[in-house]
């Protein structure tokens, strides 16, 4: 996912790169939700961060196909 930021701040997509960092946090809470209030132990951090992935990716797909990132100006 780190790449995934690099780009859009690269392309001048700083909104959308902020907006992957703001996600972190849930997953943190999604992590301890599965690890202590389910006791899913180890199984359910790896969980939470297969979880995270798959939406960070889903949700770049979608920015991406909408070339909105190629129409931003940068200079």
């Amino acid at each position: 996912m780190i790449t995934v930021i690099g780009q859009c701040m690269g392309a001048g997509d700083y909104g959308q790169a902020e907006y992957f960092y703001q996600l972190t946090p849930k997953t943190l809470h999604l992590a301890m939700i599965l690890l202590i209030i389910h006791g899913w132990g180890v199984i359910g951090v790896w969980s939470a961060m297969i979880l995270d992935w798959l939406f960070r990716g889903a949700l770049f797909r979608l920015r991406f196909r909408s070339r909105k990132w190629q129409r931003i100006k940068l200079i």
